[in-house]
Protein backbone atom coordinates (compact mmCIF):
# COMPACT_ATOMS: atom_id res chain seq x y z
CA UNK A 1 0.00 0.00 0.00
CA UNK A 2 1.24 3.19 -0.49
CA UNK A 3 1.71 6.24 1.60
CA UNK A 4 -1.54 8.09 0.12
CA UNK A 5 -3.80 5.22 0.60
CA UNK A 6 -2.66 4.36 3.98
CA UNK A 7 -3.43 8.86 4.45
CA UNK A 8 -6.86 7.69 3.47
CA UNK A 9 -7.60 4.76 5.33
CA UNK A 10 -6.17 6.68 8.52
CA UNK A 11 -8.08 9.81 7.37
CA UNK A 12 -11.51 7.91 7.28
CA UNK A 13 -10.99 5.73 10.19
CA UNK A 14 -10.28 9.18 11.97
CA UNK A 15 -13.54 10.58 10.95
CA UNK A 16 -15.59 7.74 11.68
CA UNK A 17 -14.27 7.77 15.27
CA UNK A 18 -15.44 11.37 15.48
CA UNK A 19 -18.75 10.47 14.44
CA UNK A 20 -18.92 7.75 16.95
CA UNK A 21 -17.74 10.22 19.23
CA UNK A 22 -19.98 12.54 18.50
CA UNK A 23 -23.04 10.25 18.59
CA UNK A 24 -22.76 9.25 21.65
CA UNK A 25 -21.64 12.79 22.93
CA UNK A 26 -24.96 13.97 21.42
CA UNK A 27 -27.20 11.24 22.81
CA UNK A 28 -25.55 11.73 26.32
CA UNK A 29 -24.71 15.20 27.06
CA UNK A 30 -27.41 17.97 28.25
CA UNK A 31 -26.40 19.91 25.23
CA UNK A 32 -25.93 17.62 22.91
CA UNK A 33 -27.15 17.50 18.85
CA UNK A 34 -29.81 14.65 19.74
CA UNK A 35 -31.31 16.55 22.77
CA UNK A 36 -31.30 19.98 21.09
CA UNK A 37 -33.24 18.43 18.30
CA UNK A 38 -35.32 16.74 20.60
CA UNK A 39 -35.93 20.07 22.35
CA UNK A 40 -36.82 21.94 18.98
CA UNK A 41 -39.29 19.30 17.45
CA UNK A 42 -41.00 20.43 21.21
CA UNK A 43 -41.17 23.82 20.52
CA UNK A 44 -42.34 24.08 17.21
CA UNK A 45 -45.71 22.71 17.35
CA UNK A 46 -46.31 25.08 20.31
CA UNK A 47 -44.89 27.65 18.05
CA UNK A 48 -46.80 26.97 15.04
CA UNK A 49 -50.08 26.64 17.17
CA UNK A 50 -49.17 30.00 18.58
CA UNK A 51 -48.72 31.52 14.86
CA UNK A 52 -52.11 30.14 13.57
CA UNK A 53 -53.92 31.16 16.86
CA UNK A 54 -52.45 34.49 16.38
CA UNK A 55 -53.38 34.79 12.41
CA UNK A 56 -56.83 33.54 13.39
CA UNK A 57 -57.39 36.12 16.02
CA UNK A 58 -56.24 38.60 12.82
CA UNK A 59 -58.61 37.30 11.05
CA UNK A 60 -61.57 37.77 13.77
CA UNK A 61 -60.54 41.25 14.21
CA UNK A 62 -60.95 41.81 10.65
CA UNK A 63 -64.15 40.20 10.51
CA UNK A 64 -65.71 41.86 13.43
CA UNK A 65 -64.59 45.06 12.27
CA UNK A 66 -65.81 44.16 8.72
CA UNK A 67 -69.66 43.03 10.72
CA UNK A 68 -69.42 46.03 12.85
CA UNK A 69 -69.21 48.30 9.24
CA UNK A 70 -71.77 46.13 7.64
CA UNK A 71 -74.12 46.50 10.77
CA UNK A 72 -73.42 50.02 11.06
CA UNK A 73 -74.42 50.62 7.44
CA UNK A 74 -77.57 48.41 7.86
CA UNK A 75 -78.87 50.73 10.74
CA UNK A 76 -78.36 53.70 8.61
CA UNK A 77 -80.06 52.23 6.20
CA UNK A 78 -83.00 51.38 8.66
CA UNK A 79 -82.72 54.88 10.09
CA UNK A 80 -82.82 56.62 6.44
CA UNK A 81 -85.65 54.17 5.73
CA UNK A 82 -87.60 55.34 8.28
CA UNK A 83 -87.11 58.44 8.34
CA UNK A 84 -88.06 58.31 4.61
CA UNK A 85 -91.01 56.37 5.60
CA UNK A 86 -92.27 59.09 8.04
CA UNK A 87 -91.79 61.57 5.92
CA UNK A 88 -94.15 59.98 3.16
CA UNK A 89 -96.73 58.95 6.01
CA UNK A 90 -96.77 62.73 6.89
CA UNK A 91 -96.76 64.10 3.27
CA UNK A 92 -99.75 61.31 2.82
CA UNK A 93 -101.40 62.65 6.14
CA UNK A 94 -101.24 66.10 5.24
CA UNK A 95 -102.70 65.65 1.71
CA UNK A 96 -105.48 63.40 3.68
CA UNK A 97 -106.20 66.28 6.22
CA UNK A 98 -106.71 68.47 3.44
CA UNK A 99 -109.42 66.74 2.26
CA UNK A 100 -111.09 65.62 4.94
CA UNK A 101 -110.67 69.56 6.05
CA UNK A 102 -112.60 70.50 2.83
CA UNK A 103 -114.60 67.36 3.76
CA UNK A 104 -115.79 68.96 6.85
CA UNK A 105 -115.45 72.53 6.34
CA UNK A 106 -117.58 72.43 2.27
CA UNK A 107 -119.27 75.88 1.79
CA UNK A 108 -118.03 77.20 4.73
CA UNK A 109 -114.42 76.88 3.39
CA UNK A 110 -115.61 78.69 0.54
CA UNK A 111 -117.16 81.53 2.30
CA UNK A 112 -114.43 81.77 4.41
CA UNK A 113 -112.18 82.17 1.43
CA UNK A 114 -114.23 85.04 0.28
CA UNK A 115 -114.39 86.70 3.34
CA UNK A 116 -110.47 86.17 4.34
CA UNK A 117 -108.00 84.41 1.82
CA UNK A 118 -105.30 83.82 4.17
CA UNK A 119 -107.26 83.12 6.99
CA UNK A 120 -108.79 80.32 4.82
CA UNK A 121 -105.02 79.15 3.78
CA UNK A 122 -104.03 78.74 7.59
CA UNK A 123 -107.01 76.95 8.26
CA UNK A 124 -106.19 74.17 5.94
CA UNK A 125 -103.13 73.81 7.36
CA UNK A 126 -105.41 72.91 10.96
CA UNK A 127 -105.73 69.13 12.22
CA UNK A 128 -109.72 68.71 11.32
CA UNK A 129 -110.45 67.40 15.02
CA UNK A 130 -109.12 70.64 15.74
CA UNK A 131 -110.93 72.50 13.32
CA UNK A 132 -114.38 70.84 14.00
CA UNK A 133 -113.94 72.12 17.51
CA UNK A 134 -113.32 75.50 16.51
CA UNK A 135 -116.20 75.58 14.17
CA UNK A 136 -118.40 74.50 17.14
CA UNK A 137 -117.01 76.87 19.80
CA UNK A 138 -118.70 79.54 20.71
CA UNK A 139 -116.35 82.51 19.75
CA UNK A 140 -116.75 81.33 16.33
CA UNK A 141 -120.54 81.25 16.05
CA UNK A 142 -120.55 84.67 17.98
CA UNK A 143 -117.91 86.26 15.94
CA UNK A 144 -117.23 84.69 12.75
CA UNK A 145 -120.54 82.85 11.67
CA UNK A 146 -122.44 86.31 11.32
CA UNK A 147 -120.38 87.52 8.67
CA UNK A 148 -120.06 84.52 7.19
CA UNK A 149 -123.71 83.53 6.88
CA UNK A 150 -124.62 86.12 3.62
CA UNK A 151 -121.43 84.55 1.82
CA UNK A 152 -122.77 81.09 2.59
CA UNK A 153 -125.96 81.46 0.78
CA UNK A 154 -123.94 82.13 -2.41
CA UNK A 155 -122.25 78.38 -1.89
CA UNK A 156 -125.13 76.69 -0.69
CA UNK A 157 -127.06 74.89 -3.37
CA UNK A 158 -130.74 74.93 -3.74
CA UNK A 159 -132.60 72.59 -1.81
CA UNK A 160 -129.30 71.38 0.24
CA UNK A 161 -129.78 70.35 3.63
CA UNK A 162 -127.10 70.73 5.89
CA UNK A 163 -125.74 67.74 8.12
CA UNK A 164 -122.77 68.98 9.10
CA UNK A 165 -123.55 69.87 13.55
CA UNK A 166 -121.09 73.52 12.83
CA UNK A 167 -122.81 74.05 9.41
CA UNK A 168 -126.46 74.05 10.90
CA UNK A 169 -126.36 77.21 12.16
CA UNK A 170 -124.50 78.99 9.45
CA UNK A 171 -127.40 78.13 6.88
CA UNK A 172 -129.94 81.11 5.49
Amino acid sequence: MSDFETLILVSTALAGFGAVLQHFYDGYATKGLYKRTEARTREIPAQIGLEVEAALERVAVRQEAKYAEAAKAAETSLRMSGTRQIGLEKAQMKELQGAMVEGIGGPIFLAIEAWNPAWADKLRQIDPALLLQFFESPWFQANIAPRLQPLMSKFLKSGETVDNPFLKGLAP
